[in-house]
């Protein structure tokens, strides 16, 4: 994947392959959160989602060890329990995949009739010998094509999404590293930076931004980040670089 491709990319799968082997499992699990994130305000099992999410990040951050990630430290998973699978990979590129049938799914859910005619053929074909992605193609095939287009358009646009959030969490790499001068790192600037990933007080991206230039940084890209619009999520390679988390 070239740098063009990578800045353009409206499916997170080629994207997170070419992370493989260079994404720390702290990036790719807080990933996986901004995926459901994306995604929460569609679930119906929110109390314990929310649990279950907060957990995620707090392991992804240390403050969690793996006996309480295996020990279900954080009671129900609740329907986004992909976001605390043991394996970080696994976690990121599950949850992508759930969020954006999810997204899929609150579309075709408009329909109620054909919605379920749809949950009981895969019931059906559970027992037969196909594998799922074969069911699941047939089935699909045999329901309207303007219904199962919209769902499809739903999870298309949530896998574009997802590209934003890898792009927001993971910045120009693979493909490059961003020069970071020790000089910009004033104490305003640390402390802004700190309280932005502390808080999630992303609205104030714009105010690190000031900070940063007049701490003399010069670097267009870390500054255009910072003033752009977003989303901002925590793992924002801009505020891990200024915080020097990998």
């Amino acid at each position: 994947m070239t740098e063009t491709e990578w800045r353009n990319c409206t499916d997170p799968t080629p994207m997170l392959m070419s992370l493989q082997g260079k994404a720390s499992d702290r990036k790719l699990r807080l990933f996986a959160v901004a995926c459901h994130e994306r995604i929460f305000h569609h679930l119906t099992d929110k109390r314990d989602c929310r649990k279950t999410i907060e957990f995620a990040e707090r392991f992804a951050d240390g403050l969690a060890t793996k006996i309480e990630l295996r020990g279900k430290a954080w009671g129900k998973p609740g329907s986004v329990f992909t976001v605390v699978h043991h394996d970080a990979w696994d976690a990121a590129e599950d949850s992508a995949s759930y969020a954006a049938e999810a997204a899929k799914n609150v579309v075709l859910r408009l329909d109620p009739f054909l919605f379920q005619e749809r949950e009981l053929a895969f019931k059906r074909a559970a027992s037969d010998s196909l594998s799922f992605g074969e069911a699941f193609q047939n089935i699909e095939m045999a329901l309207p094509k303007e219904w199962i287009g919209k769902g499809n358009c739903a999870r298309d646009a949530e896998r574009a999404g997802q590209c934003v959030l890898i792009r927001e969490i993971f910045g120009p790499l693979p493909f490059r590293l961003v020069s970071l001068d020790p000089s910009w790192l004033t104490t305003n600037v640390r402390e802004i930076s700190q309280a932005i990933y502390d808080d999630r007080a992303f609205d104030h991206m714009p105010i690190l931004a000031d900070a940063l230039m007049d701490a003399g940084c010069d670097s267009d890209e870390i500054i255009h980040h910072c003033r752009s619009d977003g989303p901002h999520v925590r793992g924002c390679w801009v505020v891990d670089l200024l915080l020097g988390n990998k």
